[in-house]
């Protein structure tokens, strides 16, 4: 039985994600494909910027407003990216789609990482420029501000696993097959995008 109240995808997609990819396949507009990539983007090239310490080196209002820019190309990147391997493999597994479905199923299943920048919020307050730095004094002193970071890591790393979850089944509906066999095909394209990394740095 399907799950009828899909008229605000950014809600039903959490927890009926096959149902509201169905309904919304074909009615996404270029706006909704824009803000959904942008957003995921923006969120792709902040913790970029965490990872490479860019806190060391920008001012940190420079580091968001450079996200500006940066974002939505992260976005599109990763869009392309995972849109054009999981379209590979799920073809290669008997799935029916065409470029086009995959495409959008993949753009709505990034809103658990578009979700991220919620939790921005908390993290600016309470470690502010910290997020962005190798040393991290403040952090490091404080047993109740590493807990709290502890915390929040783990929900992001949920919203990640909650990510891949919501392609499967979205790959799933479009492909009509299962969301197993979505899944695998993004076990797949994992493999495929770690073997060019390690390619391009050893050659």
């Amino acid at each position: 039985m399907r799950y009828l109240d899909v008229d605000r995808p950014w809600i039903s997609i959490w927890l009926h994600p096959r149902d509201t990819i169905g309904e919304w396949v074909d009615e996404t507009s270029k706006k909704h494909l824009i803000w959904l990539i942008s957003l995921s983007g923006y969120a792709i090239y902040l913790e970029q910027a965490v990872g490479r310490d860019l806190g060391d080196s920008v001012v940190l209002p420079a580091i968001f407003i450079f996200g500006l820019l940066w974002g939505p190309l992260y976005g599109v990147i990763t869009w392309f990216l995972i849109g054009g391997l999981s379209h590979l493999f799920s073809r290669m597994l008997g799935g029916e789609a065409d470029w086009a479905q995959t495409r959008t199923a993949v753009a709505w299943s990034t809103l658990p990482l578009a979700a991220k920048l919620l939790l921005w919020v908390p993290q600016l307050a309470l470690f502010g420029k910290e997020m962005f730095t190798a040393q991290t004094p403040v952090l490091d002193s404080s047993p109740l501000l590493s807990v709290l970071f502890l915390f929040l890591w783990i929900v992001d790393m949920g919203l990640n696993v909650w990510f891949f979850v919501t392609l499967s089944h979205a790959l799933g509906e479009v492909h009509h097959f299962s969301a197993w066999k979505g899944f695998f095909s993004l076990i797949l394209m994992i493999f495929t995008i770690s073997f060019l990394l390690v390619f391009t740095i050893l050659f």
